[in-house]
């Protein structure tokens, strides 16, 4: 069983409602090319030609061409173009994109279980890193959703083997432009880790 970052946020709100959900006969994957699809796919490309604006607009106009709703392209075009103007405003080194991690429990598991999800971008910051995950929407609260922390610390504790100060973790919300950054304390992950554990044995995969 894999648990997203969003799973693991929703298990967190009403555990009871994700405990039955988990429990139903898995649904057939509805896979579909959105719009965001493309604009995230966009920046990945951005990155990976060096931030070439002009060869990410070509690689966004040719995978755009297929939808059929102007309003929503340009709406996908003016977050790409919003993106890109506060990219550069940052100045940051970007050290990695589109980089998967896994949160380890602690608590032994009682189900074959990974807890994984997408980091959009890492940026070496002045003093360790900052890595930023990218959403459609949802920029409302995200500082309180029970994976933040727990990237924070998968993220200094095996993946840089650095203290935990010295890594950020940041939101990207496209719909309503915002951007913002946060860096837990110990105590925030210690209590993170504990609420992890808690909500495993609640849901019986510990």
């Amino acid at each position: 069983m894999r648990l997203s970052f969003r799973d693991l946020n929703e298990a967190a709100s009403n555990p009871a409602a994700f405990r039955r959900r988990i429990a139903a006969p898995p649904a057939v994957p509805q896979i579909r090319y959105s719009y965001y699809n493309v604009l995230v796919n966009t920046i990945y490309h951005f990155h990976k030609c060096s931030q070439d604006i002009v060869d990410a607009q070509d690689y966004m106009a040719e995978h755009l061409d297929s939808f059929k709703s102007d309003q929503k392209k340009d709406r996908i075009r003016d977050q790409f173009r919003w993106y890109v103007t506060d990219y550069f405003a940052k100045n940051l080194n970007t050290f990695e994109f589109r980089q998967n991690i896994r949160i380890i429990p602690d608590a032994p598991l009682t189900h074959e279980l990974t807890i994984s999800g997408q980091i959009g971008r890492i940026d070496l910051a002045q003093i360790g890193y900052v890595a930023w995950i990218f959403r459609s929407q949802g920029e409302r609260n995200w500082i309180g959703e029970l994976a933040m922390p727990l990237i924070q610390y998968e993220l200094s504790a095996r993946v840089f083997c650095v203290p935990v100060t010295e890594v950020s973790v940041g939101m990207y919300s496209f719909e309503e432009q915002a951007v913002s950054q946060h860096c837990y304390s110990n105590l925030d992950i210690q209590q993170a880790r504990m609420s992890l554990t808690q909500l495993l044995r609640t849901l019986g995969l510990a």
